[in-house]
């Protein structure tokens, strides 16, 4: 079937309200950007200034100007760096370390820190998740008792590593160090 017949055109209007695109100048275009990016830029410091989580090895010298840091963010798998962690320990026999804390801030750095106390079996250590899990013998380790911390990278804060260094301190264990774990 074929459909015939006449189409009229009655009325035709266009209707315009506010500015359109293409009426916005090039400036104000610019200004807006320019006001976007600062506006942005404050979010970020903002944010960065109120994060308290230690990311970088600058963040522990906030809590601890002497604090030795034991290497830089590293990978939880990385056999190097558990050697030289094993060979700080190692070291510090040399200095009269007899036995050995590692304190981690992660349950999952517990194995970590326990492959690096098996490479040093001649120094006698523990490997613990918190230090206020500490009883009182393993907090009153002494002079003779190093400690090594390893902070997680993004989820230990400023705070907790402060807490932990000061119980630890406050059984006369030595600090040797604070390792960085991503």
């Amino acid at each position: 079937q074929e459909i015939t017949g006449e189409l009229l055109l009655v009325a035709e209007s266009s209707r315009v309200t506010g500015k359109s695109t293409s009426s916005v100048s090039a400036s104000t275009f610019g200004f807006g950007i320019v006001l976007g990016l600062i506006i942005g830029l404050l979010l970020t410091l903002q944010l960065s200034a109120f994060d308290k989580k230690i990311r970088h090895a600058w963040q522990i010298r906030r809590v601890s100007e002497d604090l030795p840091i034991l290497g830089s963010p590293f990978g939880a798998d990385s056999p190097g760096q558990m050697t030289a962690l094993a060979a700080s320990l190692q070291h510090a026999q040399s200095l009269g370390i007899t036995s050995a804390l590692v304190v981690t801030h992660d349950e999952a750095l517990r194995t970590f820190a326990d492959d690096v106390l098996s490479r040093v079996p001649s120094v006698s250590a523990t490997s613990i998740t918190m230090a206020s899990d500490l009883s009182v013998d393993q907090l009153a380790g002494g002079h003779s008792r190093g400690v090594i911390v390893l902070v997680k990278v993004g989820q230990t804060t400023h705070q907790q590593l402060a807490e932990t260094l000061g119980l630890v301190e406050s059984g006369g264990n030595r600090i040797l160090g604070v390792a960085l774990v991503r």
